[in-house]
């Protein structure tokens, strides 16, 4: 059964309805399928966020209602082109967006608890050969006769080890609350090509009042042609960011145990999944 409304009255009910006519509403119950957030094209490449909904897990916390999300996103290129960076952001709204904007300065009722995970994760290191040098032949001549000094020349070998990074933080909205977060994901710089894209794994804990509140997502990110520094593509299409809107469920589980364990959590499926593996793209990514 879908999750039930908030019980509202009067003007407040017939916003309500008004509400669930002009935003998409996010089911959460077992079995709900995953839901895009996000999606933006960089030239032939393209990024996808979506909510495991039925992942999300309501409760409480030191007698606060919160919840706990869980993300996916997931990263397509094309053969020959590698996706540098990207960022996703998240923002959270208690009130219907057309009328955020107009409320005066209170205290929030909803925002994030903690940082999102990953805080910070890199993934497995890569040793890469890098060989440096240079070489010399002085010589001279006059009409047909030249001559040579020999070869001059020096020449350094180094092994590096680079990795991808995926990390995070929480942003501040107008009056200065935690109501939403980033992730940016940063390619090998020095040898991109030795982590293909795959699905990363992200988390956040929200408190949140007992009622709907609204989430909106937005990702971007840079481009680059295979095996040149100089052909760097912004993304070219950043589709509107769609508001949704998640009804609360109302669960006395305690999730303090989830959220200290959340970070280890979400770093350990971020490491164990071989990127260099990955091959295809859940449906949701390409719709």
């Amino acid at each position: 059964m879908p999750n039930p409304a908030p019980p509202m009255i009067g003007r407040h009910r017939q916003r309500y309805g008004e509400l669930r006519r002009k935003v998409q509403e996010i089911d959460t119950d077992p079995g709900a399928p995953p839901r895009n957030l996000a999606r933006t094209d960089i030239r032939r490449a393209r990024v996808s966020c979506c909510l495991k909904a039925s992942d999300t897990k309501w409760g409480k916390q030191a007698d606060h209602n919160v919840a706990i999300f869980f993300l996916e996103i997931v990263m397509y290129q094309p053969p020959g082109y590698l996706l540098k960076d990207l960022t996703l952001q998240i923002k959270f709204l208690e009130q219907d967006p057309d009328r955020a904007g107009s409320r005066s300065r209170r205290r929030a009722r909803l925002w994030l608890i903690n940082n999102p995970s990953p805080t910070h994760v890199t993934g497995t290191p890569r040793n890469q050969h890098h060989t440096r040098g240079y070489s010399i032949e002085p010589g001279g001549g006059a009409g047909a006769i030249s001559f040579s000094l020999g070869r001059f020349g020096h020449e350094r070998s180094m092994e590096r080890a680079r990795s991808w990074i995926f990390r995070s933080n929480r942003d501040l909205d107008e009056h200065d609350n935690y109501t939403g977060a980033s992730w940016i994901w940063e390619s090998n710089k020095y040898n991109p090509q030795v982590d293909g894209p795959g699905p990363l794994q992200a988390a956040l804990v929200v408190r949140h009042p007992s009622q709907p509140f609204f989430v909106t997502c937005t990702v971007e990110g840079n481009l680059r042609k295979n095996y040149s520094i100089l052909r760097l593509f912004r993304r070219n299409h950043q589709e509107p960011a769609e508001i949704r809107m998640i009804l609360p469920v109302v669960n006395d589980r305690d999730l303090s145990q989830d959220i200290d364990t959340l970070e280890d959590k979400i770093t350990r499926l971020n490491l164990e999944f071989d990127r260099r593996e990955y091959r295809k793209s859940p449906e949701w990514v390409l719709r």
